[in-house]
């Protein structure tokens, strides 16, 4: 159950988050991203070329310890 509530308030922050840029451990860089969703494997942001899930492996360190 704390797993749900703990889900839905990094859903509720992200959602209202502002665009911004981060670069996966691969080089790939997402300009302007709004992150849209947060899920058990990735998260799943949206660019000015669309939607693209971005999973927490293909993101730094940093990044994934924000999201878990």
């Amino acid at each position: 159950m704390s797993t749900r509530i703990l889900t839905f308030l990094i859903l509720s922050l992200a959602a209202g988050a502002l665009s911004e840029d981060f670069k996966t451990v691969n080089g790939k860089e997402y300009k302007d991203a709004t992150i849209t969703r947060v899920e058990p494997d990735g998260i799943v942001v949206k660019t000015n070329s669309g939607v693209t899930k971005v999973y927490f492996t293909e993101l730094p360190k940093d990044v994934q310890e924000h999201f878990h």
